[in-house]
């Protein structure tokens, strides 16, 4: 046993060091381990709060609003500057068309977010989409939206809105107008958090629009 003593000391800062890294390696999985515990809580409070989001709009201003007549005479400016009705909006072969209605007050990084998704979807079919926008003048938008280049049809509300009472809430949405009764349906207020929902909706509504 003697013979051990001399190598005690180096023994045992050898257990230490030991040791010490043990508990070194060990804090930072710890801490992994909770901020991964956080990052659940947080995703999962950030769904939650996305669906209370839901189902605040969703009864309130989407419902009433659903099936809602809306005048065809409605004045309107195009991008020249032209004064035109809501009428108009149709042309010869579409009986439905799509509405992306948006505000200058709007949440700007949703429209930014949302206008790339819907220029995919209709590249090659721009004459189903038309823009309602107010806030904003033709040439505004066009300074606004230049780097996008948008290929839709845009028109810009004169004294009166809609007469939608999901307008003037800083939601931008969609909706499709028919010829025949000039009402709403199918109405989608785009998220920047969940853009897969406005994809499966723009893939569902294109289907529509050609069936």
């Amino acid at each position: 046993m003697n013979m051990f003593k001399p190598f005690l000391p180096y023994l045992v800062i050898c257990l230490s060091i030991g040791v010490s890294l043990l508990f070194f390696f060990d804090k930072p999985s710890k801490e992994n381990k909770l901020k991964g515990s956080l990052d659940i809580q947080d995703n999962l409070s950030s769904q939650a709060d996305d669906r209370t989001l839901f189902w605040d709009i969703y009864p309130e201003l989407i419902l009433p609003n659903e099936g809602k007549t809306l005048n065809k005479d409605l004045s309107l400016t195009d991008i020249n500057e032209s004064n035109i009705t809501l009428s108009n909006l149709f042309d010869k072969s579409s009986d439905s068309i799509l509405i992306f209605r948006f505000s200058n007050f709007d949440c700007d990084l949703c429209l930014r977010k949302t206008l790339p998704i819907l220029m995919d979807f209709f590249k090659d079919n721009s004459n189903k989409v038309n823009l309602i926008v107010d806030g904003m003048l033709p040439k505004e938008y066009r300074i606004k939206f230049k780097e996008l280049k948008i290929p839709f049809p845009v028109y810009f509300l004169n004294d009166q809105n809609l007469q939608l009472s999901l307008e003037n809430k800083n939601i931008p949405f969609f909706f499709i107008l028919d010829r025949e009764h000039y009402k709403t349906h199918k109405i989608f207020t785009p998220s920047k958090d969940y853009p897969q929902h406005t994809q499966t909706y723009l893939r569902n509504i294109k289907q529509s629009l050609y069936d």
